[in-house]
């Protein structure tokens, strides 16, 4: 019994070794960071763009397979999530709110926490 058991864990793990990955919905992009889809189905990536370089980073949105951008000169957007017509993002040291339309507005400032963030 026990070695049909080990026999039927290695088959499990052998066929999800062998199944093929499912395509990528984008390519090219760099330093992808996060993503966050809206109730009507908006799909959106954020992107570091190249590290420790700041207004590089970026949020697109797929679009028909494509990225198209959405919001750009971020530094280093991580920590994006959708609510109601909003994107919100933690940009390196701050917090930002993005409309539905692509302007960026600072919610919070790195000044207003009691220390200084070193990435958030």
């Amino acid at each position: 019994m026990r070695r049909l058991l080990i026999a039927a864990v290695g088959l499990l793990f052998a066929n999800s070794a062998l199944a093929e990955l499912p395509a990528p919905l984008v390519t090219g992009l760099v330093n992808p960071e996060s993503v966050a889809v809206t109730r009507e189905g908006r799909a959106f990536v954020s992107t570091i763009g190249e590290r420790d370089k700041d207004g590089d980073g970026q949020v697109l949105e797929i679009k028909y397979g494509k990225a198209v951008e959405f919001a750009k000169g971020l530094n280093d957007p991580k920590g994006l999530i959708a609510h109601q017509k909003n994107l919100y993002v933690t940009d390196k040291n701050r917090v930002l709110k993005i409309d539905d339309k692509g302007a960026v507005t600072e919610l919070v400032a790195a000044s207003a926490f009691p220390k200084p963030p070193l990435f958030l």
